[in-house]
């Protein structure tokens, strides 16, 4: 557990420190940064695991006294024939309860405090890992899918360059219109597929702006 914290409080620092210009490439490590700065569920948890540490005191649990302090003030204003009369008075009280035994039920109390501290301290570390693991896998599709994009536009430009090359053949008479019309059909589902890809590529930007809550358009750093 204390490498849990070690590591999440690394995190955390790290988080708050790296800044990165919106002109450049979006790189893993900044991605992870935004990500754990960002996310919701990673600032309510972490807030949960403040709660539960506060509350992992002897105090809570019951073994020392309570203080309890009452201050009351009353004012009043009278006026009879004519005349003003004020009055103001203020009370007050102090009040102690400490219970001196109660069946061990101070020290089960605090025990119950300790377990719901470790609880939270641990899905805050379950909580860093899955949004870590969530930006890793983002970021890698970004790349994959732009990769294919890659493969996808050059097939394309290929077949586009075939099929500029039949239509002068044809029109020199080298060529007939079949073989154009073949090329033509080619091209066009090629193009098709670099489109498609098109789509999915946006769409892996979208998911990764997703998991870091903050736009980023640009490609990622490779």
């Amino acid at each position: 557990m204390k490498k849990q914290k070690i590591l999440i409080t690394l995190l955390l620092l790290f988080a708050g420190v790296v800044y990165v210009s919106a002109h450049e490439k979006l790189s893993l490590s900044t991605a992870i940064t935004r990500a754990l700065e960002n996310n919701y569920d990673i600032l309510i948890t972490k807030n949960n695991k403040d709660i539960a540490t506060l509350n992992n005191s002897w105090g809570k649990a019951g073994r020392f006294p309570t203080i309890n302090f009452n201050l009351n003030s009353n004012n009043s204003w009278e006026e009879t024939d004519s005349i003003g009369k004020e009055s103001n008075s203020i009370t007050g009280g102090v009040s102690m309860n400490w219970i001196l035994f109660d069946g061990f039920s101070v020290n089960i109390t605090k025990a119950r405090l300790a377990d719901l501290e470790e609880l939270s301290e641990g899905n805050l570390s379950i909580m860093v890992e899955n949004t870590i693991q969530s930006v890793i896998v983002a970021y890698y599709k970004i790349l994959l899918e732009h990769e294919r994009l890659d493969v996808l536009k050059g097939i394309m430009k290929l077949s586009k360059d075939r099929y500029d090359y039949e239509k002068e053949r044809k029109e020199i008479g080298s060529s007939v219109t079949y073989e154009v019309l073949q090329a033509q059909n080619s091209f066009l589902e090629d193009k098709a597929l670099f489109l498609q890809q098109e789509v999915v590529y946006r769409n892996s930007l979208r998911d990764l702006n997703f998991v870091l809550l903050w736009p980023w358009n640009s490609l990622p750093r490779r």
